[in-house]
């Protein structure tokens, strides 16, 4: 629902001007893909952590792409459709090039299987597919549009403090 919601607010000069956007793009991938990793796995190996929190800090730190940045990054106005391009562009390149950080960062003993069948699925299924039908949406019918993209985001936002309730009682568990 939130990245219909967000399909419903962007047109395709949106993502283009993203793309177009070069200086934005490669602070966005050395961000994502040096900095977050470096400071992650410094932060696993300086601190006196359990061996499978340091290794979760580190496999988290050099992956990204998480949707659930989305129910944060989209509050800030103007910025939905920048931060869903941003997600999936992030998400699509990280199947790819986290498996090759990893590689440096893990101990050579882990082997690693990457799904990639399923991964690219899930991105063309759960990310782009919404994101195309909101902007279907918005170009041929943009009242309806404008009347669905704020209640499918709460619908998000609900379904996204639900599953962190769910997830946390059952942490507890």
């Amino acid at each position: 629902t939130s990245m219909l919601s967000v399909g419903m607010q962007t047109r395709v000069t949106d993502l283009s001007s993203l793309l177009a956007s070069r200086n934005f793009l490669v602070r966005t991938l050395v961000a994502n893909f040096v900095v977050v990793p470096v400071l992650g796995v410094a932060i696993a190996r300086l601190l006196p952590l359990q061996p499978h929190v340091a290794g979760a800090l580190a496999l988290l730190a050099c992956t990204p792409g998480g949707l659930s940045a989305m129910q944060f990054t989209t509050k800030v106005k103007g910025s939905a459709q920048w931060s869903a391009a941003t997600m999936c562009l992030l998400s699509l390149l990280a199947l790819f090039i986290s498996p090759l950080i990893l590689r440096l960062v893990l101990p050579g003993r882990i082997e690693m299987v990457v799904p990639y069948g399923g991964a690219l699925l899930f991105i063309a299924m759960c990310l782009l597919l919404p994101l195309v039908a909101g902007m279907l949406v918005l170009g041929k019918l943009p009242s309806v549009a404008a009347k669905l993209s704020k209640p499918l985001g709460l619908v998000s936002v609900v379904a996204f403090l639900a599953f962190m309730v769910v997830s946390g009682a059952a942490r507890k568990a």
